[in-house]
């Protein structure tokens, strides 16, 4: 609570204080030295007057800054006028003052059952309960400062504070809403009651409020904002649009409202109505290419290519917007399907912006969408060239090496990748496959254990560690149970569906791998590897013919694969031609 550092050190204060602060007691010095003949009360007087004198003293080392030296004269005071209000509060004071805090209590308390009209005593007797986490009496306290005085701000501001820390919330507002009609919805209490009622979600409430502040200020865009946002809480969407749209033609450069605005229609991708939008407010601001920008990207999103296409044109020149201009254009190239513009979009991009991963990443993506895995592979190698500690480019870099059978220079790229972000899925995934198909079980092992405990329930890990577990013939159990969880999350997944199949194959469960990989094979009809499944569960339950045709089918659709060729040949005593009709 730190106001009480202006009452601590300004010389001016203090000596005001002092003089004020002396007044009772010199008055009482005043009257012990008019003459009597009444020795008792002469007698009282004269102790009287010591006290002044000790006060005096003490006041004295205040104002130097001595609270030690202080209370040694006050309590020296205190022995010739112990019911002194002025003195108990004084030594209150500076006990507070050296984090004597209960003391402080003590003496602030007596002081104020003298004088219980002192807002002083009450502001350190509140202060001294505060320290000492008594909230209960602090804020007694400063409540009663507060009937004292309810315009002062020092008694405000601690009861806010207290109220709030101690989830006093109908006092809160209850002093809030004080505050801010104080300040006829003009100042930082309106603000703070608006904030107030919102955190407490008493929409209604708030938007009495935040309309009482546009009726006295409509300028504040920030005020529109808010508005916008309660109505949208209370599904006035096209108020709320109505604010937003104001907020932002007060002050076209803040993002707030803009991004308000933006979330509202994207959030139900209503992006032909942020256009309507975005139509409404340009014409009432100065040029604005950001708003102009958005208007494209709303037309893009809404399928309306052409005049997406015209909008971006006057942001080709403009040197701020030209990347994020040349990205959009080679969007809605590819929407087009015109490859060639969005080619050459994407490659002015990498030129414009060669440490950029995006810009490289969709030309090497465009490439791969358009079957040119060895294009892509070039422009990964110029990316990978500006920026070689890049985790995704190394990533993709190294699917593209995968896919193209140099698993050597794949696996390369991928362990760094790795190194750089253990927690990216596409390259845990990849190094599992290659680690699997090369037999490093130890580092398969290692890899999806440390996945498994950072997406424990990621189903894309889940079943291929089972599966690879399953043809290993390890660790079954452990195995059928990851399966169970991926089916669970994805029950129509064919490959889920198989490694289920094949695990209980493997467990010797055949009826049960037969119905589960049949459910396989209804999802997944052109997979090879699922019909090959399926014959060899047949070959298992004694269903010869059945396992012939299965695997005849598998053969048809992976001619290759010399594995299956050679079931088939075992099954009939002779060599199977690729592609035959048996």
């Amino acid at each position: 609570m730190n106001w009480m550092n202006a009452v601590k050190n300004k010389n001016r204060i203090r000596l005001r204080w002092l003089w004020v602060a002396l007044l009772p007691l010199l008055a009482v010095a005043c009257s012990a030295s008019r003459s009597t003949v009444n020795h008792a009360h002469l007698f009282r007087e004269q102790s009287k007057a010591k006290a002044v004198d000790h006060y005096l003293s003490g006041a004295l080392h205040d104002f130097m800054d001595r609270p030690k030296q202080a209370l040694y004269e006050y309590y020296k005071a205190l022995t010739y006028d112990s019911s002194s209000a002025q003195i108990l509060k004084a030594i209150g004071r500076d006990l507070y003052r050296l984090e004597q805090y209960e003391r402080a209590v003590d003496y602030l308390r007596r002081s104020l059952a003298q004088n219980p009209r002192d807002k002083e005593t009450l502001y350190y007797l509140g202060q001294a309960y505060y320290k000492n986490n008594d909230y209960e009496h602090a804020i007694d306290a400063f409540e009663q400062f507060y009937e004292l005085d309810p315009y002062n701000p020092v008694g405000h501001s601690n009861l806010l504070f207290l109220y709030s820390r101690t989830g006093a919330t109908e006092k809160l507002v209850s002093l809030q809403e004080f505050l801010a009609e104080m300040e006829g919805y003009r100042g930082e209490a309106a603000q703070q009651l608006l904030s107030l009622y919102m955190r407490l979600n008493r929409f209604p409430e708030a938007r009495a409020v935040v309309e009482k502040m546009l009726e006295r200020d409509s300028t504040r865009w920030e005020y529109w904002v808010a508005y916008g946002q309660i109505l949208e809480v209370l599904q006035d969407s096209t108020g709320a649009v109505s604010a937003y749209e104001k907020a932002i033609a007060l002050n076209p450069e803040e993002e707030k409202a803009l991004r308000r605005l933006y979330l509202f229609f994207s959030r139900n991708e209503n992006w032909e109505g942020l256009a309507h939008s975005l139509r409404r407010i340009l014409p009432r601001i100065p040029p604005n290419d950001r708003l102009h920008y958005l208007l494209a990207e709303s037309l893009f999103r809404s399928g309306k290519l052409t005049q997406a296409r015209e909008a971006l044109q006057p942001l080709l020149a403009k040197e701020e917007f030209r990347s994020q201009t040349l990205f959009l254009l080679g969007q809605i190239a590819l929407r087009e399907e015109n490859f060639p513009e969005a080619a050459a979009r994407f490659r002015e991009l990498t030129r414009l912006e060669p440490h950029s991963r995006q810009a490289w990443e969709l030309l090497a993506l465009l490439y791969l969408q358009e079957e040119q895995p060895r294009t892509a592979l070039e422009v990964l190698r110029e990316a990978l060239a500006a920026i070689p500690e890049d985790s995704r480019l190394l990533s993709l870099y190294g699917n593209v090496l995968h896919q193209l059978n140099r698993d050597d220079e794949a696996l390369k790229a991928l362990e760094k990748a790795y190194a750089l972000d253990p927690r990216d899925l596409t390259t845990i995934t990849t190094l599992g496959i290659i680690y699997d198909e090369r037999q490093q079980y130890p580092e398969l092992d290692s890899l999806y254990e440390a996945a498994l405990r950072e997406y424990p329930e990621n189903p894309l890990l889940l079943n291929n560690y089972s599966y690879s577990l399953a043809e290993r013939g390890i660790r079954l159990e452990e195995a059928l149970e990851m399966a169970q969880k991926a089916v669970a999350q994805e029950p129509e997944n064919g490959a889920y569906l198989d490694t289920m199949g094949w695990i209980y194959y493997k467990m010797g469960l055949y009826q049960e791998a037969l119905e589960w990989i049949q459910k396989a094979v209804s999802v997944r009809e052109e997979s090879a590897e699922v019909i090959e499944h399926l014959g060899d569960v047949h070959f298992k339950l004694g269903h010869v013919n059945e396992a012939r045709k299965y695997w005849q089918q598998a053969l048809d659709r992976a001619p290759d694969n010399t594995l299956l060729k050679a079931k088939l040949e075992r099954l009939s005593g002779q060599p199977t031609p690729s592609g035959s009709d048996q």
